[in-house]
C-alpha cells in the first residue's frame, strides 16, 4: 500500500510539472517520464524536460535576406508649389528571412522628397511578402530636381531615382 501511494503521488507530480502532455505554453522544464509530457521542441532526458538541441547551419547557408524595390525610379511630372504628389514604391522581400528596414535617406539629404511614415515600431517584410512606402514630393519651385532613395535594411541597401518638375 505504502509504494503505491508513493508511486501515485510522483505520477501526479510529474503530470503537474510537465504541462499535462506539453498542451501548456511556457512549460519548459520539469519532471517527465516520456518526451509526451514536455512541451514542443523539448523531449524527455533523465526524467527532466529538456531543449533539443538545434543544429547550426554551416557558414554560408544561413537564411537569405533579399530585398528589392520597384519601381526602379519615380517620376512626380510637373508641379508647382503648393500641389504635392505621392507615388507608391514597393518593397519585396525575395529572401527566406524576415528584413527589418534600418533606415531611409536621400541623397542631396535636402530634396524636396519625403517618405510618408510607416507607422509605429520596427518596419520588417516577412520572406516572400512585400510593403508600400509612400513617397511624396514638396517642391520649392518648378525648377528640376532629382535626388536617389536609398533604403537601408539587413539586406544590401536599395536605391531608387526621384524625378519632379
Amino acid at each position: 500500500m505504502r509504494w503505491t501511494v508513493l508511486v501515485l503521488l510522483a505520477l501526479a507530480t510529474c503530470s503537474r510539472n510537465a504541462g499535462g502532455g506539453g498542451t501548456t505554453p511556457g512549460v519548459t522544464a520539469g519532471a517527465c517520464i516520456t518526451d509526451a509530457d514536455c512541451q514542443e521542441g523539448f523531449w524527455c532526458l533523465l526524467q527532466r524536460c529538456s531543449a533539443r538541441a538545434v543544429p547550426e547551419p554551416p557558414p554560408g547557408d544561413g537564411p537569405s535576406k533579399i530585398l528589392t524595390a520597384s519601381p526602379a525610379s519615380l517620376s512626380f511630372g510637373t508641379l508647382s508649389p503648393p500641389q504635392t504628389r505621392t507615388l507608391t514604391l514597393v518593397l519585396d522581400n525575395q529572401g527566406d528571412a524576415v528584413v527589418t528596414l534600418a533606415r531611409v535617406t536621400f541623397d542631396p539629404d535636402t530634396s524636396p522628397f519625403r517618405v510618408e511614415p510607416m507607422g509605429y515600431g520596427p518596419f520588417w517584410i516577412r520572406p516572400g511578402r512585400s510593403r508600400e512606402i509612400f513617397v511624396t514630393f514638396v517642391p520649392v519651385d518648378t525648377t528640376h530636381v532629382d535626388a536617389t532613395l536609398t533604403i537601408e535594411s539587413e539586406a544590401p541597401p536599395q536605391s531608387v531615382v526621384l524625378l519632379g518638375n
